[in-house]
C-alpha cells in the first residue's frame, strides 16, 4: 500500500489532489498536514512513500521545510519529495531540487496520471540516490582498506629494513668485541650505522604522528637559515656525493612561525625525492628570501595576503610528469615500487606547511627539473634568545638528585648512566609505587621527578606527579612518553609541564633536565 503525505494549508487543494489520485489508484492512502511545523513532525515520525509539499504555508515556506529535514551527508530528505508550485515559481523550484526534492508539479496542470507518474519518478530518483550513497560508502571503505594496506606494507618494509640494519650491525660489532679486535674505526662506523637506522625509525614514527594529527606542532619564531645550517651534514648525507648543493640564503631573512623539527622532516623529504630524481647526479639549489604576497598571488596560492618567508628547493632532475603533479601531496600516493615507501612524506610536508599558515607551490617540467617553494608566515614575535655558549656547555649537574621512573629496564639504565655521567645523583624506580616509597622517605632528597607517563599498574605518570607534588611541593617534574598525544591519559593536566618525547638523544635529555631545573631556580 502506498502512503502519501500532502503538506498544504489549502483544504480545497488537498481534496483535489486526493480525488485525482484516487481516480487512478483508490488504494493509495493520503494524509494531510496544514502547516509546515505539522508537516515536519509527520515527515520525521512516520514513513511515507512520497510527500507532496506546497511552497506557500502559513508558518514556513517549502524551501525552509526542506532545509529543516535535509540530510547534508546523504543529500536526501527522509522521504521522496515532490514540490507543488504555481506558475512563475519555476526558479524557486530549482532551489527545492538542491535541498532534496526529487521533482515539482505546477498546481494548475496536475492530473491523476501526472500525479502518479510524479510519485513513481520521485521514488525512482530517491532510491537511485540512496543506492549511489551506499555504493560510494562501500567504495570509500574499500579504498580506505586498500590505503591502509599500502601504508602497512610500506611501514613494515621500512621498519624491517631498519631492524635488519640494527640487528646485523650489532652482531658484527659483538663479534669484533668477542674476538678482542680493537679496530676502533670499524666499531665507530658500525655504531654510526646503528644510530642512523634508529634515527630513521624515529623519523618514520614522527611522520605517522604528524600525518594522523597526533603530534602537536610546536610553532615558534624560527630563522630558517639557522635550521638549514644546523642540518648541513644531514643534508649532505641525504643528497649523496653525486649531487652539488648550491646555497643562496638571504642575510636579512625574517623569522617565520613554524615547527623547526617538522621543517627538518620537510627538507629531508624534498631532498630525498630530488636525489631519486637525479640518478646520474646533478645540482640542487636552496634559496631563502622574504616575499610579500598581494591579493592575486595569495589567492593563487590559497593563503592570506601578507608577508612570508620563502624556502625554495630546486633540482635538475627528471621532473614530475604533468598527469601526476596534482597528486603528489595526496596521502599514500607514491611513484616508488610497492614496499619502497609509505607515500606519507610529501603529504605530511604539505600538511605541515598548511597547518603553519603557509603552503607549498610546485613548478616542474619533465627532464628540466623541479622547484618546491615553501611559504611560511612572517613571525610578528621576537625570536627566542639564543643560548650563549656557557649555557650549552654548562650541562653538568650540580649533584642534584633525579628520581627516574621507567618500567623499561634498558631505558631506565641508559638514562641513569647518561645523567650520572653528567654530575647528577640518580634514584631508580620501575613503577609508581616504588617511586612513592622513595618520595615518602623524608630522609631522601629529590630535586627532579623524571617519569614515564604510561606505565603498568594503577598509577600512571601524571597521577604519580600529582601525588609527588603533594608530598614535596618544590619538586621539579619532567615527563617522557613514546605514545601519541591522543593516547596519553590525563593529557589536559600536562599543559604547564615539559614532556620529552621518545625516542630522545642524550643531548636532548641533558638539555631538558637542565632547563627544567634552571626554570625552577629562576
Amino acid at each position: 500500500m502506498i502512503e502519501i503525505l500532502v503538506v498544504d494549508d489549502d483544504g480545497t487543494d488537498l481534496m483535489l489532489l486526493t480525488h485525482l489520485i484516487h481516480d487512478v489508484d483508490p488504494s493509495i492512502t493520503i494524509t494531510g498536514a496544514s502547516s509546515g511545523a505539522q508537516g515536519i513532525e509527520n515527515i520525521r515520525q512516520f514513513h511515507y512513500d512520497c510527500v507532496f509539499l506546497d511552497y506557500f504555508l502559513p508558518d514556513l515556506n517549502g524551501i525552509e521545510i526542506l532545509k529543516e529535514i535535509y540530510d547534508t551527508n546523504t543529500g536526501l530528505a527522509p522521504h521522496p519529495i515532490v514540490m507543488l508550485a504555481s506558475i512563475g515559481q519555476e526558479t524557486i523550484m530549482m532551489d527545492a531540487i538542491k535541498y532534496g526534492a526529487q521533482d515539482y508539479l505546477l498546481k494548475q496542470n496536475v492530473s491523476g496520471d501526472g500525479l502518479l507518474f510524479s510519485i513513481k519518478k520521485a521514488q525512482y530518483i530517491y532510491n537511485l540516490k540512496r543506492t549511489q550513497n551506499e555504493t560510494e560508502k562501500r567504495l570509500h571503505h574499500s579504498q580506505k582498506i586498500e590505503a591502509l594496506g599500502r601504508l602497512t606494507g610500506g611501514i613494515a618494509h621500512d621498519f624491517n629494513n631498519l631492524l635488519t640494519i640494527i640487528l646485523g650491525n650489532t652482531r658484527l660489532l659483538r663479534d669484533k668485541l668477542e674476538n678482542n679486535d680493537a679496530d676502533l674505526e670499524y666499531q665507530l662506523k658500525k655504531i654510526d650505522t646503528i644510530n642512523n637506522a634508529a634515527e630513521r625509525g624515529a623519523d618514520l614514527v614522527q611522520h605517522l604522528m604528524v600525518f594522523s594529527h597526533q603530534r602537536e606542532l610546536k610553532v615558534s619564531p624560527t630563522n630558517i637559515n639557522i635550521v638549514l645550517d644546523d642540518m648541513r651534514n644531514l643534508l649532505l648525507r641525504t643528497i649523496g656525493k653525486t649531487v652539488t648543493i648550491i646555497d643562496d640564503l638571504s642575510d636579512t631573512l625574517w623569522l617565520a612561525d613554524l615547527d623547526p623539527m617538522q621543517l627538518e622532516h620537510l627538507v629531508i623529504n624534498i631532498l630525498a625525492n630530488a636525489r631519486d630524481a637525479m640518478p646520474d647526479g646533478g645540482a640542487l639549489k636552496i634559496v631563502t628570501n622574504n616575499v610579500i604576497l598581494g591579493d592575486d598571488d595569495a589567492c593563487e596560492l590559497h593563503v592570506d595576503a601578507g608577508s612570508y618567508v620563502c624556502l625554495s628547493i630546486s633540482d635538475t632532475g627528471l621532473g614530475i610528469p604533468d598527469e601526476i603533479q596534482n597528486k603528489i601531496f595526496d596521502p599514500f600516493f607514491t611513484t616508488k615500487d610497492v614496499g619502497k615507501g609509505t607515500g606519507l612524506g610529501m603529504s605530511t610536508a604539505y600538511g605541515f606547511a598548511r597547518e603553519c599558515g603557509g603552503t607549498i607551490h610546485v613548478v616542474s617540467e619533465e627532464n628540466q627539473g623541479t622547484t618546491f617553494k615553501i611559504y611560511f608566515p612572517k613571525s610578528n614575535a621576537a625570536g627566542e634568545e639564543e643560548r650563549d655558549g656557557e649555557h650549552f656547555l654548562a650541562l653538568t649537574g650540580a649533584a642534584e638528585t633525579i628520581l627516574i621512573v621507567e618500567d623499561e629496564i634498558e631505558i631506565n639504565e641508559m638514562t641513569s648512566i647518561i645523567l650520572g655521567k653528567h654530575g647528577y645523583k640518580i634514584l631508580q624506580a620501575s613503577n609508581a609505587n616504588e617511586a612513592l616509597d622513595i618520595l615518602m622517605d623524608t630522609t631522601q632528597h629529590v630535586d627532579l621527578l623524571f617519569t614515564d607517563i604510561v606505565m603498568p599498574g594503577e598509577i600512571n605518570g601524571v597521577q604519580l606527579a600529582a601525588r609527588a607534588l603533594v608530598l614535596r611541593s618544590e619538586i621539579n617534574i619532567l615527563f617522557t612518553t613514546g605514545f601519541m598525544k591522543a593516547s596519553i591519559p590525563d593529557i589536559n593536566l600536562l599543559d604547564e609541564y615539559t614532556v620529552l618525547n621518545k625516542p630522545y638523544k642524550p643531548n636532548e635529555l641533558l638539555h631538558r633536565v637542565y632547563d627544567v631545573l634552571l626554570t625552577k631556580i629562576e
